[in-house]
């Protein structure tokens, strides 16, 4: 084994000079590449994290009253009515939504919470729960925080109260509403087989965290409205449109769904239409193309690599065929041989690779890119990329073991 260690540090200091530039290559390559691949991952996580935020790429219709009222822009009758104007047109799913300050008086704790009325197309867009399996009208979902805050109101005999409309509060697995058990409870996490984080909402142009949602079913809006006798703001419609059999939404009725509202609301609304996840599909478009790009110079300065191997070892293996032959006739078998060749070429490959590696993880760790994106450090990249080198290392042996079909070590031997 020492014998064989040192006969492979003498042909890599033999071809010292070309192999320092091989393995500059090599490390250069696989930093752009472990950048690209890493920016790619991110970028795609995102992307998913962001399709299931979304909705499913509907276009969200907000609805924001500007004065004071005591109604939801889009309430019960008006969502019938859309439905029936735009059968087979367009698909709708809707959430009116409450902010709800929760306060437990004795203790003096605030927290702020929503309560979101959510239809049944609603609850299968977010959650990815078929609303057929729930029994809807007669349960509520609560996320954790909001569970705790609602469940501690109810053990210390104080009720929180909507700075809007109702008292709420949790006992023996019910909502209580305003003194009365009205719903069943159950976690959100039920019905979350999406395992959505933050649910969207558009008209604060972000999300807002599951774990302080309340979810109500959708005619629970219409109760809110009644008791709403303040008149205070606070009520929010987020409209989900799409098209219909996989089609994609047509803007000019989206433009007249939003007329229809306004006119329906006596022009006291703040309506309009809001594609984020379009813009994102844009962003992400671009960091494609760009992550593409460097990718194409990361394969090129590979394909440069394998170039410069294979004229070095074709060049390394003619110098050295005398050598090779007297190595047979001392005892040496072919198996030895190629196996010195292979840790040869695969010291150059692997080791570049792995600095190429390791300067990548602290660039991304470092957050130089960070004007792109925040990008995250995926363990799959290093396996891809060793496996890259490992794969050039057996392919560039091949091209050795070929050439030296060529040639008669037998004769190399009498010649010299």
């Amino acid at each position: 084994m020492e014998f064989f260690l040192e006969n492979v540090l003498r042909r890599l200091r033999a071809g010292r000079k070309m192999y320092v530039l091989l393995f500059l290559e090599m490390a250069i390559g696989s930093l752009v590449l472990s950048i690209s691949l890493n920016l790619m991952f991110t970028g795609e996580k995102q992307r998913r994290e962001y399709e299931k935020q979304n909705m499913g790429r509907k276009i969200a219709i907000t609805g924001t009253m500007n004065v004071q009222s005591a109604k939801f822009p889009v309430g019960a009758d008006t969502y019938e009515e859309l439905q029936r104007r735009y059968d087979g047109k367009l698909s709708f799913a809707l959430s009116n939504t409450a902010v709800n300050d929760l306060f437990l008086e004795k203790c003096g704790r605030i927290e702020t919470a929503r309560e979101y009325c959510m239809d049944d197309a609603l609850v299968e867009e977010v959650f990815g729960q078929t609303a057929g399996q729930i029994d809807r009208e007669h349960t509520v979902f609560v996320g954790d925080d909001a569970y705790e805050v609602l469940v501690q109101a109810g053990q210390e005999g104080e009720t929180t109260r909507h700075y809007i409309i109702e008292e709420l509060y949790i006992a023996d697995d019910q909502l209580f509403v305003n003194g009365e058990p009205a719903f069943e409870v159950k976690p959100v996490s039920e019905i979350n087989k999406n395992q959505v984080q933050e649910i969207a909402e558009v008209w604060t142009e972000g999300t807002y965290p599951v774990s302080w949602a309340v979810i109500f079913p959708f005619s629970h809006a219409a109760q809110i409205e009644a008791q709403n006798e303040n008149e205070e703001p606070g009520f929010y419609s987020q409209l989900l449109a799409g098209g219909v059999n996989g089609k994609a939404a047509d803007f000019d009725l989206l433009n007249d769904v939003t007329a229809y509202l306004t006119e329906v609301n006596q022009y006291q609304i703040e309506c309009g239409i809001s594609n984020s996840y379009l813009q994102f599909e844009k962003e992400y478009a671009s960091l494609q193309w760009l992550t593409g790009y460097w990718i194409w110079i990361g394969a090129a300065t590979m394909l440069m690599v394998v170039t410069g191997m294979i004229g070095t070892l074709l060049l390394f293996q003619y110098r050295r065929r005398k050598n090779t032959a007297v190595s047979y006739f001392c005892g040496s078998t072919k198996r030895r041989i190629y196996a010195e060749q292979l840790v040869e070429i695969g010291a150059v490959l692997l080791f570049g690779t792995g600095i190429g590696l390791a300067i990548g993880f602290a660039v991304i760790r470092q957050g130089v890119f960070s004007y792109l994106m925040e990008i995250e450090w995926f363990y799959a990249v290093i396996v891809i990329l060793a496996g890259l080198a490992a794969a050039m290392s057996l392919a560039l042996m091949g091209l050795c073991f070929l050439y030296d079909r060529k040639y008669s070590y037998l004769m190399q031997a009498r010649e010299g």
